[in-house]
């Protein structure tokens, strides 16, 4: 890697490294400002000359985003030095400590300083989902606490547009397999209540020390994720900050808050208080990247107060308006139980006179004319689906048949064209791998290697992560080392000329040895 990146940015200290590449401190020589630059591998993107495009789409999408809460993305290229062309992204080098690191050296945090974390990053959250950008990776290593110990929400150069395929991966998954949602570990679309899920999970783990739904393997976590309930809360936190957490969490995406209403329940909650969290020796610089930091201390000191705009806990009211409440909640409540009674859910202000079409197999395009013609509103979803081609819608929601929902869209469920490598492939038997990648549309190949590994088991998966589907798959599989057999010294052959020497000398001597006579007389 060059010293300086497109004579433009100096390279300096190494500030963290991963799957997708590594992030670097740097200096903006045009600007004289430092910087960081996360570098992307070159192989990550390929020669697909539109994913380039896309990834410098996305990051001047994240170039739109100003709120104090969020690292700015400066700056998006190529490095000309480079093989591959490296992608690289150019971001606020922001001073100050991960959360992941405090974590480390405290264990947990007070729930007052949760809840101010929550209200800070939940702000952030908000900006960005208003401008249509969601993160996608939400996590401890990604809020830093920078001056005062105000969080900001770092690594938006991966985030995508909400109705948007996204480029870039972390890991093997859509996101860190610890705190993604339950939506992303299925393959679908992350949407800002994915922010809110991830938030949730990064509060629990402030608050007990521990991450929820981790597993022995990625595979087994992201299953928990789906289907395992989240762990009760001690009774040491307060009962509103446990029902936010709660509800944050919950499986389906409708029933989370959004990511304003977070910020306005715990800042309504949090106003004044000054609690100081422990000061760290040293200071040094976060990454601006996904990566986080290695090892990186700095001084905190309290996250500031920020001002009330709704509490957690409902406030006092008037009686009559009280009841009036509660008479308007018991009408809704009816209306839903009846809902759900009758099988209307959505469709209960559908237009009777309307049905929705079968719209499965089309286009998009196609099945947004048809739904449309029809009176209806599209939404879509991106789900990996092994035996569809990319825009091919999968699914939908109302059925055929059912009646045009006039207050809510019809969705679709649209092939991304993509599946997902499992992660755990690799010490499993080459046959078993072989069909699960074969039942995920792809083609696979297979390679004998010697390996002390178990014979037959699957020792190297290429490539890895979301591939498009049809794409080969290389398996190495593991073959018993080839044992050479030391050869046997052969014997060595008798002499024959020596032994007919011998022989001579014995013909020349007459019986019992002695020499004929006539020998030494001349003719």
């Amino acid at each position: 890697m060059a010293e300086r990146l497109n004579d433009r940015y100096e390279l300096g200290e190494l500030l963290g490294a991963g799957g997708m590449g590594r992030v670097h401190r740097a200096r903006d020589l045009r600007l004289h400002r430092d910087v960081a630059v996360k570098i992307l591998k070159g192989d990550q993107v390929g020669d697909d000359t539109a994913a380039r495009v896309r990834f410098e789409e996305e990051g001047r999408t994240a170039g739109r985003l100003h709120h104090p809460g969020i690292a700015t993305v400066y700056d998006v290229g190529e490095d000309e030095s480079s093989e591959n062309g490296d992608p690289f992204i150019v971001m606020q080098l922001v001073e100050g400590t991960a959360v992941s690191e405090v974590l480390k050296q405290r264990g947990t945090l007070a729930p007052d300083a949760v809840e101010r974390l929550l209200g800070g990053v939940a702000d952030a959250l908000a900006a960005a989902h208003a401008a249509d950008i969601v993160h996608r990776d939400v996590k401890p290593a990604n809020i830093v606490l920078a001056a005062g110990s105000r969080p900001v929400l770092v690594d938006f150069g991966i985030a995508i547009g909400a109705s948007r395929e996204p480029l870039t991966q972390t890991g093997n998954v859509l996101g860190t397999v610890d705190y993604i949602s339950p939506e992303q570990a299925r393959g679908l679309t992350a949407t800002g209540a994915s922010d809110v899920y991830s938030l949730g999970l990064v509060a629990y783990q402030c608050l007990t020390g521990t991450s929820p739904f981790r597993r022995e393997t990625s595979v087994a976590t992201a299953l928990a994720q789906v289907g395992d309930p989240l762990p009760p809360l001690p009774d040491s936190v307060p009962e509103p900050l446990r029902r936010l957490v709660a509800t944050m969490t919950e499986k389906d995406p409708a029933r989370r808050p959004t990511a304003a209403q977070v910020r306005d329940a715990v800042q309504g909650r949090t106003d004044g208080v000054t609690e100081v969290l422990p000061a760290y020796a040293g200071a040094t610089t976060a990454p601006t990247g996904a990566l986080g930091p290695t090892g990186a201390t700095a001084s905190t000191s309290a996250f500031a107060p920020v001002a009330a705009t709704a509490a957690m806990d409902v406030p006092p009211e008037e009686p009559h308006r009280r009841r009036r409440g509660m008479a308007v909640f018991a009408g809704v409540a009816a209306l839903a139980v009846l809902a759900v009674l009758f099988g209307m859910k959505d469709d209960l202000f559908a237009d009777s006179d309307k049905t929705v079409p079968d719209v499965v197999g089309q286009s998009v395009a196609s099945a947004t004319k048809d739904v449309e013609a029809v009176g209806g509103s599209v939404k879509t979803e991106t789900v990996d689906q092994p035996d569809a081609k990319e825009g091919e819608v999968v699914g939908q929601s109302p059925k055929e048949g059912a009646a045009v929902p006039t207050r809510g869209p019809v969705t679709l469920q649209v092939a991304s064209g993509r599946m997902m490598v499992p992660a755990d492939l690799v010490g499993q038997p080459a046959d078993e791998v072989a069909a699960t990648l074969g039942d995920l549309g792809l083609t696979v190949k297979r390679t004998d290697v010697e390996s002390s590994q178990t014979a037959g088991t699957v020792v190297v998966v290429d490539p890895t992560g979301r591939v498009t589907v049809g794409s080969t798959v290389t398996i190495s599989v593991a073959v018993a080392p080839v044992v050479q057999q030391t050869q046997p010294t052969p014997q060595q052959p008798q002499q024959p000329q020596q032994q007919d020497r011998g022989n001579e000398k014995k013909s020349d001597k007459g019986p019992g040895g002695a020499k004929p006579a006539n020998d030494d007389k001349k003719p």
